[in-house]
């Protein structure tokens, strides 16, 4: 018995005025993505990529995302962009549920570029959305006032975000460049010819830097440390009674162990040792600010940075076992701040 093959199904490829379009075969597919057929891809001038899915969607690379799915806060905010989005998806839906011969290239073209235009838009104000969030959020640290665990997610979220776009928009920029290389180095085979050493250097160099792009995993940002330090805190002016024997957390607040350090100048030092504290209920500060006794008296600059204090050239150590001491957040260099809201006499065995 005579057995017949047949090859694969040759991909249609067009030049179209918007870009070169794969056109899935006759009853096929170019792959799946997220439970959808793709039924066509577009490679666009500026070197990203859309698929075109069997439900009339396009995820664009290089966020390789559905525009609904990415973008929903920016169509939200936008409902006339929202609609003509679906109408174009649409649109391209009834295009592509055509049999093949009957498609129209330039068709599926013009509704795969509408849609690549509106993720562009969405990109741009996502963009102009999460530096604003992320000013917003700074412009309260640098205050010095304490965030909210809600603020801090926020923070944390958005600069994640625009990292990840980031990262992506260069693996994009790597792909192309690779691409005319590898043009390149087949031209040169093609002649009998060596490919220029240079070229190889080159494309080595590029393969590993999109190979550390892809690997690269979020690493715990400073906002993250402090959300996790500064979950289930009391809200602004609550206070917590502490204990000698307390643990390092309760409930996610850094516990002081009835111990707290303060980092000041000669001139305070002197004035607390001699004259005490007077705690004024009133004062905007909301008390005398200290942190934990594991904060080393070392290195006075760094110590500055991170506790916020004017100087750091001299400490004391003050006993607030049982005494009113409300724990404020984190500071700026993600370190405890609790504050003292008692009077301390002068020469007091509080004073370490």
């Amino acid at each position: 018995m005579k057995e017949s093959f047949t090859g694969p199904k040759k991909l249609d490829t067009i030049d179209t005025p918007h870009g070169k379009l794969t056109k899935a075969p006759e009853g096929g597919s170019l792959g799946d993505f997220q439970g959808q057929k793709v039924k066509a891809e577009m490679d666009f001038p500026d070197g990203h990529k859309a698929k075109s899915l069997e439900n009339g969607k396009c995820a664009v690379c290089s966020n390789c995302a559905e525009i609904r799915g990415r973008y929903g806060k920016e169509l939200a905010d936008d409902p006339e962009l929202s609609k003509e989005l679906a109408k174009v998806e649409s649109d391209l839906q009834r295009e592509l549920s055509k049999k093949a011969s009957r498609q129209k290239p330039d068709e599926i073209s013009r509704l795969t570029a509408q849609q690549k235009k509106i993720h562009d838009q969405l990109e741009m104000r996502q963009h102009q959305r999460l530096d604003s969030d992320i000013k917003t959020v700074q412009d309260k640290l640098d205050r010095g006032e304490t965030l909210t665990i809600d603020e801090i997610k926020k923070l944390e979220d958005s600069k994640m975000l625009l990292s990840k776009n980031s990262r992506q928009q260069r693996i994009t920029s790597i792909d192309a460049e690779l691409q005319g290389l590898e043009l390149r180095i087949q031209n040169a085979a093609a002649k009998g010819e060596f490919p220029k050493k240079e070229w190889l250097r080159r494309r080595e160099g590029l393969l590993k830097e999109k190979k550390r792009f892809q690997d690269y995993k979020e690493s715990i940002s400073r906002p993250e440390k402090v959300r996790q330090k500064q979950q289930n805190a009391p809200k602004k002016g609550e206070t917590t009674q502490n204990n000698a024997m307390a643990p390092s957390m309760i409930n996610g607040i850094p516990q002081n162990h009835g111990k707290v350090r303060r980092f000041m100048s000669k001139a305070e030092f002197d004035e607390i040792t001699k004259k005490g504290f007077t705690f004024d209920p009133t004062d905007t500060r909301g008390g005398l600010s200290t942190t934990s006794t594991k904060i080393k008296p070392k290195n006075s600059d760094r110590l500055r940075r991170s506790t916020g204090a004017e100087h750091a050239d001299y400490w004391i150590d003050f006993n607030t076992t049982g005494k009113n001491i409300g724990f404020k957040g984190m500071t700026k260099g993600g370190i405890p701040d609790w504050k003292i809201k008692y009077d301390i006499p002068p020469r007091s065995e509080d004073i370490i």
